[in-house]
């Protein structure tokens, strides 16, 4: 029973910490993020504008670059968490 609770109380935590992180760190920087990746990016396409433009994928690319940069100091603090913290 009190594995049981103890468990309960450190996803409870893990959560709350997940929501802050995202709400007081993630959140903020996300409108600047959107407004990159979607920079130069023309709605008016034609033919081969469209090919090109799926070819390229330059808009996934970007946000992929972004994400990732933006996450990878969380990522080099979660990793010096300690291992009994379910991931």
């Amino acid at each position: 029973m009190h594995a049981f609770i103890s468990n309960g109380l450190t996803l409870t935590f893990m959560q709350v910490g997940i929501e802050q992180l995202f709400n007081q760190l993630l959140r903020p920087k996300l409108r600047t993020l959107i407004s990159d990746v979607y920079k130069d990016v023309s709605y008016m396409l034609d033919e081969e504008s469209y090919a090109n433009a799926e070819y390229y994928d330059i808009v996934r690319k970007r946000f992929v670059k972004s994400w990732e940069s933006l996450l990878d100091g969380y990522k080099v603090c979660r990793s010096k968490v300690p291992s009994y913290f379910p991931c």
